[in-house]
Formats: C-alpha cells, structure tokens, sequence
C-alpha cells in the first residue's frame, strides 16, 4: 500500500471541499480522523508528541508551511486577515 504525504493528504482535503476556508489547525484535526491508523503510528513513534492535541498542533505547522510553499498555485488562496490564516481550494473555470 502506498502512503499518501502530508502534502498529498491536503490537497485532497482541500479540493474535495473545494471553495470552503479551513485553518490549518482543522485541516489537520480532519485529517486525524480521517487516516486515524496513520496517525496513531506516528503519535507512537514520537519522542516530544503525547497527545492527540500535540500531534493536531503539530500537523497544523507542518501544513500552515507546505502550503506556503505551494503558495503560487492559482486555486490555492490564502486569507491572512482576520488571523489565524485561511486556506482555500478554488476550482478553475
């Protein structure tokens, strides 16, 4: 089987949900229980992440910078104000 990246992961996310803004933080909690097995092995595997909520917390930083990256996407937008900042996939016309 192979695993999809983080970076995969929330890019499905955001397109399936298509025109909808989410946090970071709420992609990342989405993602837990949507890949629980692959969560729940990375928790384990971890030295500094305990809980659920550190491994949420954790995730939010890890996409709030991939999708920086891919900032220069024309259906990615980014909405900084009001903060935190918010990520939405827009579909091409």
């Amino acid at each position: 089987m192979i695993r999809k990246t983080l970076k995969e992961k929330t890019l499905n996310f955001l397109r399936k949900r298509s025109g909808r803004r989410f946090t970071s933080r709420e992609i990342a909690a989405a993602l837990v229980k949507e890949y629980p097995k692959e969560f729940e092995r990375k928790l384990k595997k971890s030295n500094l992440i305990n809980t659920e909520e550190q491994l949420i917390q954790s995730l939010g930083g890890e996409i709030n910078t991939t999708l920086e990256r891919i900032s220069k996407s024309p259906q990615l937008k980014i909405s900084s104000v009001p903060r935190p900042k918010k990520f939405c996939w827009v579909k091409k016309d």
